[in-house]
Order: structure tokens, then sequence, then C-alpha cells
């Protein structure tokens, strides 16, 4: 591995330390993203304007994501919330709901949301994560991610709270396909958000699915994905993993594009950078996991 960069920055020294992002994927039953002016505090859901809306997520088990509102429903005094679940069976994509809101009721709105009453739509969402208060990397390289990324129609770029994963800003979660993304920039988000680069050589910038709730499903799953391109992101998808010792795992992806089967060692741990200090954190670790005896069946 190369050594540690002097710039004492927990997203450079990752990747100085050529760590893979594979299997860093937050796992997700349900996102919840609600429109809410900065400063935000370094958890979100302690902020009074949620108060009300935290058990309203957890009772779907959604996580709840700060965005900084659109200046132009914010001029109007508006509050867009959006809502993505993961459906029932073999998932494809998440459900997306979406409301907005003039009466400042989150509550209301968030309860109305979850209860499916709200119009679904089919925009694509991707969010940047550029939560300063919870790290700087995040604060500065995603902030400028967002600012320097052009627009799309049918995609809509959001600055949100953490997702989890700081050492690999900037750091993305594309949704409804729920999937992760490590170290962007400009060209890269492009790449991802166009799919005009094939997965494979895109393979060590993607974190994994937010749809498979184990590192090791997310080792196998980009495996499959970057051998079959971006049509996998098409086709149903479903994960079984079963423990074969103490640090190994027997994994199984069944698609409609077909099965994926092998095993998952972890070879140790990799304590995790930590920014403005050259003395990684004790107490934070990340497994060091390696796929092997993959077999792809009809």
């Amino acid at each position: 591995m190369s050594p540690v960069s002097i710039d004492l920055r927990c997203s450079a020294q990752a990747h100085a330390l050529g760590l893979d992002p594979a299997g860093t994927a937050v796992p997700l039953v349900a996102s919840l993203m609600v429109e809410l002016p900065l400063p935000w505090p370094k958890d979100v859901a302690i902020h009074p304007a949620l108060s009300a809306v935290v058990g309203i997520a957890e009772s779907v088990e959604a996580r709840l994501q700060a965005v900084v509102p659109d200046p132009g429903r914010a001029d109007r005094g508006e509050t867009a919330m959006v809502l993505h679940r993961r459906p029932s069976g073999p998932f494809t994509i998440y459900e997306r709901l979406a409301s907005v809101s003039t009466d400042g009721d989150l509550a209301g709105q968030a309860r109305a949301l979850v209860a499916g009453g709200a119009q679904t739509a089919s925009e694509r969402d991707v969010l940047v994560c550029s939560h300063g208060a919870r790290d700087r990397c995040c604060g500065s390289l995603g902030t400028a991610l967002v600012a320097n990324a052009g627009t799309r129609d049918g995609v809509r770029l959001w600055r949100t709270s953490h997702l989890g994963g700081h050492r690999f800003a900037p750091t993305a979660l594309l949704l409804p396909s729920g999937t992760a993304w490590a170290w962007l920039d400009e060209s890269l988000l492009a790449a991802v958000v166009d799919r005009s680069v094939p997965p494979a050589q895109l393979r060590q910038y993607y974190r994994g699915s937010t749809a498979m709730d184990h590192p090791a499903l997310q080792m196998l799953e980009a495996d499959a994905f970057a051998r079959v391109g971006w049509a996998w992101l098409d086709h149903t998808r479903a994960g079984s993993v079963a423990a074969d010792g103490e640090d190994r795992w027997r994994v199984s992806v069944e698609s409609s594009a077909g099965t994926w089967r092998g095993v998952v060692e972890r070879l140790g741990t990799s304590r995790q950078p930590v920014c403005g200090s050259a003395v990684p954190d004790p107490f934070k670790q990340d497994d060091l996991l390696r796929l092997i005896e993959v077999v792809e069946s009809d």
C-alpha cells in the first residue's frame, strides 16, 4: 500500500492507503429526505425542526436525511420531502414518493408520505454528503462537487447530511437505484449518473448496493455488477449470506440475469484515518474483505 498522505484529511489518507470501498454502503430499508436550511448539527436527528419527524422515520425504518432546500421552493415557503422505500420481494429499485407542503407541519407531511398518500414521482435523486459539522472532508469536497456538477433532466442533485463513510468523500448515493459511490469528482459523477462508463471501470469507486444488508453480500453484488454492466440495475436481485466460520461467509445473489455464488473472507482490519491526525482512530476499524470462489450460473 502507498504511504499515508501528509494532507491528513481522512479521504485523502484512505485513498492513499488503497482502501477498497466495496462492502461499505449503509444498508437502507427506506430513506426520508427533508429539506432543512443550514446549518445542521452533527446529528441532524437532534435538530429542533425534526424532533417530531424522527419517530415517524423510525416507524418505517427510514434513515433520516436532511437536504439543502431548493432556493425557489424556499422563497415560496415550501418544503419538499422524498421517501424512498424498498418494496417487498426481490429488489430492482426503491419506490419513490414525494410531496411539497407550505403549512410548516413537517410531522403531518411525513405521516402522509409514509402512509403512501403522496404522488409517486419518477425523478432520480443524487445525494452528495456535504455535512461539514460531521466531517470536514464531506463539508468541503462534497459541497464543491455539487457546486461544480452540471444539471440533467430528471435528475435532482442534493446536498445532504451524513451518508456514512466520510473517509470516501466526496461520497454519493443514487436513488432509486440504491448505489453508493466513493471519491467522486465531476467526471466520475457524470459517468455514474449518465451510465457512460462501464461499471467494471468504476469498480474502485463502488461502495455497494444499499439493498444488500451485509458487507459480504455487497462484495459479491459489486462483482456481478461489474460483469453484467449497467443492465444489472434493471434486473431483480435478492441476496443471502451464511456464516462459514468466524471470518468467512458463503454468499449468493440470485437475479433475473443469473445467479452468483461466492465466498468472502475477512483478512483482518484497517483502522480508519482521522481528519487532522496522523494517528488512525483506535475505536473505528474497517474489515478487510476478499471475495473468492465466484461461480455464475443461469
